[in-house]
């Protein structure tokens, strides 16, 4: 059985994601600004497909078996957090129909 860690690549994308709801459960609700895992999956998706968000495959190592993801480690500096925060934070505001003032 072959097993790997290695940096995430965009097309893990779909795998990864479940191992993202299933550690951070109903959170992923606040941070794509949506109220079902069905709404909430594609966003976060497109987050790990990203250049720069938190959740960037940039930022991920991915522990695979037999060509599988079957685990995911999300790693960023905190004082990146202003950077990475913003595309993420368009997104909920655009989905709670939040207006900047």
């Amino acid at each position: 059985m072959e097993e790997l860690i290695r940096l995430a690549k965009k097309e893990d994308a779909k795998q990864i994601v479940p191992l993202i709801v299933q550690a951070i459960d109903d959170i992923v609700f606040m941070l794509t600004g949506t109220t079902s895992y069905e709404q909430a999956t594609p966003i976060l998706e497109y987050y790990v497909q990203s250049e720069q968000n938190r959740l960037s495959y940039h930022n991920c190592l991915v522990k695979e078996i037999e060509g599988k993801v079957v685990g995911v480690i999300i790693a960023y500096h905190s004082l990146e957090l202003s950077v990475l925060d913003r595309e993420m934070l368009e997104i909920i505001s655009r989905n709670l129909n939040i207006q900047d003032e």
